[in-house]
Formats: C-alpha cells, sequence, structure tokens
C-alpha cells in the first residue's frame, strides 16, 4: 500500500511520543510504502527545528517524489535518496550533489532543509493570479461555440473551456468540444486542482499551491492512501472528475490514525 503523509501528519510524528510508537507498530505490520511529496518539502523548509524531523523522514521514506512540473509529459523524477528534492534547481541541484557528498540519508536531508534558501512564494503568487483568472472565466459565453456537458456545473466547464482550450477540437457544425482524455494526465491533474480552488471562496494562499502539489503527486504517482487532515479538501466534486478518469482504485483518503487502520480490519 503506498502511502502520501500530509505535512501536518509528518510534524505531528516529531512532537508526539505516542503517535511515533502507533504509527511505527502499522509500518512494521503492514506492507506499507510512504511517499514524501516535493509539496511536503515545500512545507516543511519553511519552518524551524527539521534536523529533528529529518531522521523521521527518513526512517519512514520508501520514495521521494521529485519537484511537481505539470508541463512535464514524462516521469517524476522519484529516489529513494533525498537529494531527488534539490532538482526544482539545477544550480542548487548541483551545489547540494557537490556539498552533500560522504553524507548519509539523514544528513543530506538536514542540509537540505538548512540551505534551501528558494522561496515558494512566486510559485504561489503565480498560481494567485491564476486562480483569480481562472474565476474570471465564469463569465465566458460559449453559446453556439463550445459544447456543456449536463453533468458537469457551468461554472467548472467554463473554466475548463478556458484552462484546456488548446486541447478542444473543432466539430464539423463549427462547435468545439473538449474530452478530458485528450489532456495529458498531469496537466489535467493539476489545472483541476487550480478549478476546485478556485471554486472555493477564500482568497488563494501559499499553501493551496503547496497542498495541490501534495495531492496532484498522490494521484499521479499511483498512491493507494492520502493521509490529510483537510479531507474535506479532497471530496469536492471537481476532484471527484479527476478520479474517474483514472483506470484503477480510487484515492483513499483518511483523516487521523483511527481511520488508517480500518482500512488493515
Amino acid at each position: 500500500m503506498r502511502v502520501l503523509l500530509d505535512t501536518k501528519v509528518w510534524i505531528d510524528l516529531k512532537e508526539h511520543e505516542r503517535f511515533f510508537e502507533d504509527f511505527h507498530r502499522l509500518y512494521d505490520d503492514q506492507d506499507l510504502e510512504i511517499v514524501f511529496s516535493h509539496g511536503n518539502f515545500l512545507d516543511l523548509v519553511r519552518r524551524d527545528h527539521q534536523d529533528e524531523l529529518a531522521p523521521i523522514i527518513d526512517e519512514f521514506t520508501d520514495e521521494y517524489l521529485g519537484p511537481f512540473n505539470h508541463d512535464l509529459v514524462g516521469e517524476y523524477r522519484r529516489s529513494d535518496q533525498p537529494l531527488v528534492l534539490a532538482t526544482i534547481d539545477k544550480t542548487w541541484y548541483q551545489y547540494c550533489l557537490h556539498a552533500t557528498q560522504g553524507m548519509n540519508s539523514v544528513e543530506t536531508l538536514q542540509a537540505l532543509f538548512r540551505d534551501a534558501h528558494f522561496d515558494a512564494e512566486p510559485a504561489s503568487s503565480v498560481m494567485t493570479e491564476f486562480i483569480n483568472g481562472t474565476r474570471r472565466l465564469e463569465t465566458l459565453d460559449p453559446e453556439g461555440r463550445m459544447e456543456i456537458p449536463d453533468d458537469v456545473p457551468q461554472s467548472v466547464a467554463l473554466k475548463k473551456i478556458g484552462i484546456f482550450a488548446e486541447y478542444a477540437k473543432q466539430q464539423s457544425d463549427g462547435m468545439a468540444i473538449l474530452d478530458d482524455a485528450d489532456i495529458p494526465l498531469k496537466r489535467y491533474i493539476f489545472g483541476m486542482s487550480m478549478i476546485y480552488i478556485s471554486e472555493t471562496h477564500h482568497e488563494p494562499e501559499p499553501g493551496d499551491y503547496r497542498d495541490a502539489v501534495i495531492w496532484s503527486q498522490a494521484i499521479s504517482c499511483e498512491c493507494d492512501v492520502l493521509w490529510t487532515e483537510t479531507r474535506w479538501k479532497y471530496e469536492h466534486p471537481v476532484i471527484n472528475q479527476v478520479l474517474n478518469r483514472l483506470e484503477r482504485k480510487p484515492l483513499e483518503t483518511v483523516k487521523d490514525s483511527d481511520e488508517f487502520k480500518e482500512l488493515f480490519q
């Protein structure tokens, strides 16, 4: 079972000894494969005391996921070594590759947390502009130009038309139709996550971008379970559209250790 832990779960493993012990027993008793997302990394480089958390991440993580690039058609960079997290920037990666020579995986992870001087805010700022632009797509008038499915809310359909316009196909009658299957999966997953955020009523914030990376990687990297305290975020109809496109068992979401344990009963 492949499991991606939300960042708050990692922090709880560090701060609550009993929770750590319970999780450790589950990890030892069950066939678990723990995945560490680049979204987790973006969350944690903004916090202190990661020297203490690095050994815990290293102990449980079976696979680290490199940066999310929704325009990249190929596979994610994946590795059982944390250095893949540094591939967000070529120069920084080369620096880390040299600086961590001779270090074990815990020391490498600690070094990455200490030396990560990049700021996630620019990506989040671009996301905010993108979300606000996505919301304005609701005002489009597709009459006579685009087919809108009956089973999709019009606001969502209009946003999909705007975001994925390059994949729309012109029909003989002059109407254009958008088939989700024609959109590259990673582009589709991340684009739909932006639509989901635009459907909420709060102002976009940096955490939304990192959440989008986490859940996008959980889906596109074949995870079976996403453990998150904000499960309500993943029960939105927009996200259900993404899961319905996948020809495999849907992503399970659990919010606490009790729900996680129920998966093994």
